[in-house]
């Protein structure tokens, strides 16, 4: 098993990654003892149910509050610590199906050697993995709902492009951009690249994001993981960019960045239509993760549930699986439509 602290590649990460193998290598982002002020979501389910929807809600103070005491219960429960299994540090994982088959066994694994922790796994699709969640179910896992995730399927046919899309493509045209995705980048164009990141990810929408490295960055591209759409200007410079990370006919974009200054208006718009023609000559499936819905809507992306699965540690009359028993069963009901009206 090899193992890393994550702070290389994510200053809040608070969590090791280590790599178990079991004829193919899987991640485990297990939680220190020691948490960063704003710790990552991506590492904490239990940040993404209540410490960053309480930051997104606090334009309804009463139920940021409610959201804000929940975590504090969370906290004294235990929750945070933890561990996630087949956990990459993206907000988006994606696996093979010989990966998903070695999900279970590795979850029995991981239980066994931290029986102690709380013990997750993150973005189970409905539609993709209902075999996946039913084995975990199996296991002791109970499923609650996480995220509305966002797809466009190009890998068959040419979509009817929508009157967004089309408006968007024709206003790309105006602007004076070359598109290139690149292979290799220098340390150097890590930092410019983390530089266009964090306005985005961490001012925009929170501390709770991950907080990237220019390590990251410079690790990801360079080794061969993901490849780096970019948007130069006529001078040379990165005004946007796009991580692509595809795995076998899914693409997903783990992080994305953009200039805001003065002569930035389009650019979002500008780099979504070549993510899009990127993954439809390439016929892939671009699953483009959760958070501004509307305009994902509105541009052809299906609205589908993802699901956290988590497994409590052993507690005195087993109160803990009890109540995660009761939370899943309560929240059965909840539809696509329910959390797109709550703003997913």
């Amino acid at each position: 098993m090899r193992s890393r602290v994550l702070e290389d590649w994510i200053q809040n990460a608070g969590a090791t990654l280590a790599w178990h193998e079991l004829g193919v290598s899987l991640p485990v982002t297990s939680s220190l003892a020691s948490l960063p002020k704003a710790p990552c979501f991506i590492t904490s389910p239990k940040i993404g149910w209540f410490d960053y929807a309480a930051l997104e809600t606090q334009h309804r103070p009463g139920l940021s509050w409610a959201l804000r005491a929940m975590g504090r219960l969370a906290d004294g429960m235990g929750l945070g610590h933890q561990c996630v299994v087949a956990n990459f540090p993206v907000s988006t994982n994606v696996w093979t199906p010989d990966e998903i088959k070695l999900i279970p066994a590795l979850c029995e694994r991981v239980v066994k050697d931290q029986p102690g922790r709380f013990v997750f796994v993150r973005n189970v699709h409905a539609l993709h993995h209902a075999e996946l969640r039913q084995q975990l179910n199996t296991l002791g896992f109970y499923a609650l709902p996480a995220r509305v995730v966002y797809e466009f399927d190009l890998r068959d046919a040419v979509p009817k492009k929508s009157s967004q899309l089309m408006r968007d493509m024709k206003g790309r045209q105006q602007l004076d951009l070359h598109s290139e995705v690149l292979t290799a980048i220098t340390l150097q164009e890590a930092g410019h690249l983390k530089a266009l990141y964090d306005p985005i990810y961490l001012l925009k929408h929170g501390p709770f994001n991950a907080q990237y490295t220019p390590q990251f960055f410079a690790d990801m591209v360079n080794a061969g993981s993901m490849s780096c759409l970019v948007l130069r200007s006529p001078s040379g410079e990165i005004r946007a960019f796009a991580l692509l990370y595809q795995v076998g006919h899914t693409l997903t974009v783990p992080a994305l960045g953009y200039a805001v200054d003065d002569a930035s208006k389009g650019l979002y718009r500008a780099l979504f239509v070549d993510i899009f023609r990127h993954t439809l000559a390439h016929k892939l499936l671009l699953n483009f993760s959760s958070g501004a819905g509307d305009f994902k809507r509105k541009r052809g992306g299906q609205p589908h549930l993802e699901y956290t699965l988590v497994k409590p540690p052993v507690s005195r009359f087993h109160w803990k699986a009890r109540l995660f028993k009761r939370l899943e069963r309560s929240s059965a009901g909840l539809s696509l439509e329910d959390l797109i009206a709550w703003g997913a």
